[in-house]
């Protein structure tokens, strides 16, 4: 998801990079978040999508940033089923 949400961002679409995150966010949560990359990761996923969804079109890049940089870490850069 990682690579998916970085070219949703290149392309200054918000629709889609908040989509990515809710379900990003929808598995981090089903799954508890265990271990602490998926914590941190899940952290990030909720200050991002918190900047996105505030309704003031604000943007935490920096937490959008830390998303794609875990995601690629933990080798999550593909599509997902």
């Amino acid at each position: 998801m990682g690579r998916d949400l970085e070219q949703a961002l290149a392309a200054g679409d918000a629709g889609r990079a908040r989509q990515l995150l809710e379900g990003m966010d929808r598995q981090l949560t089903a799954g508890r978040a265990e271990g602490a990359q998926e914590r941190a990761l899940h952290d990030d996923v909720r200050t991002a999508l918190g900047a996105l969804t505030r309704g003031s079109g604000g943007v935490d890049r920096a937490a959008l940033d830390r998303v794609v940089a875990r995601c690629r870490a933990m080798g999550q850069t593909g599509h997902h089923e």
